[in-house]
């Protein structure tokens, strides 16, 4: 069964200035599968990054990585995805163009009990060489945690930061975006294995430039 809840609140803080926030959760739970371990079929994994979730990245790069015998790096996605949005609202000209300073929060992943179905299955294709794929970079926490530890907003989620345009066109709304993260790593490393966003994340030109269009906050 598949679950989400969201939510979102708009304050007013001055005339045409209003602050947002929301957030969104996302979850796969009970998996049973017949043709092999009871872990989320890639098809159907929740991924993060971009401009829907974490502008400050780019799309689908976000949650555990899968390493391949010849070590490249897979990402796809987890049973699991949080959302956190924060925007400082100004409206330029009435009900047509707005600008935003926001930070997103976001990350994927898989229960605990799914991490050791994967382990113990890439542990069956063991090259003679000693190589196998491995399942590395996820962090699981229940969501309701991050009530009593709020730094897991910032520590078992990817953060990114920046500025965006919003226009209202007779399509839709139209959203342009450029974002920064605020750390590759998790757990506000410096540095990891699997580092996340532009390596060039802490120069103007290291951010992430999105498009969308008919977005939702």
């Amino acid at each position: 069964n598949k679950w989400s809840l969201g939510f979102s609140a708009y304050k007013e803080l001055y005339n045409n200035l209003v602050l947002a926030a929301g957030f969104s959760l996302t979850a796969y739970n009970d998996i049973r599968r017949l043709d092999g371990p009871n872990v989320l079929p890639s098809t159907e994994r929740l991924a993060t990054g971009g401009s829907e979730s974490n502008r400050g990245f780019r799309d689908n790069t976000l949650g555990p990585v899968f390493v391949t015998e010849e070590g490249k790096d897979i990402l796809d996605g987890g049973s699991r995805r949080a959302l956190h949005k924060l925007e400082l609202r100004y409206q330029i000209i009435q009900e047509t163009l707005a600008f935003s300073l926001f930070a997103d929060s976001s990350n994927s992943s898989f229960s605990a009990a799914e991490e050791k179905a994967i382990q113990e299955e890439y542990a069956k294709f063991a090259s003679d060489t000693g190589n196998r794929p491995s399942f590395e970079d996820n962090e699981p926490y229940p969501f309701e945690t991050a009530i009593s530890h709020p730094q897991y907003l910032w520590t078992k989620n990817y953060v990114s930061y920046g500025s965006s345009l919003n226009l209202l066109t007779p399509l839709g709304s139209v959203n342009v975006s450029v974002g920064w993260p605020w750390r590759r790593c998790l757990n506000n490393l410096d540095s990891c294995a699997h580092p996340r966003g532009n390596s060039a994340f802490r120069q103007l030109k290291g951010g992430t430039v999105a498009l969308n269009i008919g977005a939702n906050f």
